[in-house]
């Protein structure tokens, strides 16, 4: 009998070390990276005022604001994205001859993952 419970103690105490005990239903989460932004590059000028812009890894959030802080009286655009790339449609269309800045992000639980760099950039005259 003592033999048989030193084995179910060592059973669940595998069962837990293997398939771990993160939260109730067994999931691990997921590991977010941060998209890199690609284009407009940083710094860029006689940008379109309705740019295509560009970054590798996964996003669901793009934002164009005025200033590099993001904050939410600077931000002009806050637009929900998918895949690799956006295009800013007409009906979006920026400023000419006007400093911008950009970041993607990606969405985690309740906040956002944005990307490390924030480039900017400059818009046609």
């Amino acid at each position: 009998m003592k033999n048989k419970f030193i084995y179910l103690i060592i059973l669940f105490a595998s069962i837990f070390f293997f398939n771990g005990c993160d939260s109730p239903s067994g999931s691990k989460p997921d590991v977010v990276s941060k998209p890199v932004l690609e284009s407009p590059s940083d710094k860029a000028t006689d940008i379109s005022i309705t740019p295509q812009f560009r970054w590798t890894g996964s996003a669901d959030k793009l934002e164009i604001a005025i200033n590099s802080g993001f904050n939410s009286g600077d931000i002009v655009r806050s637009i929900t994205v998918s895949g690799q790339e956006y295009t800013l449609p007409s009906s979006l269309a920026l400023s000419r001859g006007k400093m911008y800045y950009w970041r993607a992000g990606k969405t985690a639980g309740s906040s956002v993952d944005w990307s490390e760099s924030i480039y900017s950039f400059t818009t046609i005259y």
